[in-house]
């Protein structure tokens, strides 16, 4: 389902599992959010991840023009890192 809008794979997943009338695909999507903000606090950078952009902070000449950012697929709320 990679590739596809939430309300898209949404679809597709109760549409599968043999949820259609007990599960609507909005229905779906508002319960997979709330499970996922609830996981994204507690989870761990990528391996390796804190440590490159700390390398290339220090690294390259000129550091405070530069802004990092990691290319993800999830939405900046959940993967929100202050620094």
């Amino acid at each position: 389902m990679m590739g596809k809008k939430a309300f898209e794979a949404g679809k597709i997943f109760v549409e599968e599992i043999s949820l259609d009338g007990i599960l609507s695909p909005e229905d779906f999507i508002k319960r997979r959010e709330m499970m996922l903000h609830g996981m994204f606090p507690d989870s761990d950078l990528v391996p390796g991840i804190f440590s490159s952009l700390r390398f290339f902070s220090c690294h390259m000449p000129l550091q405070s023009l530069y802004r990092f950012s990691i290319a993800a697929m999830d939405h900046e709320r959940d993967v929100k890192i202050g620094w």
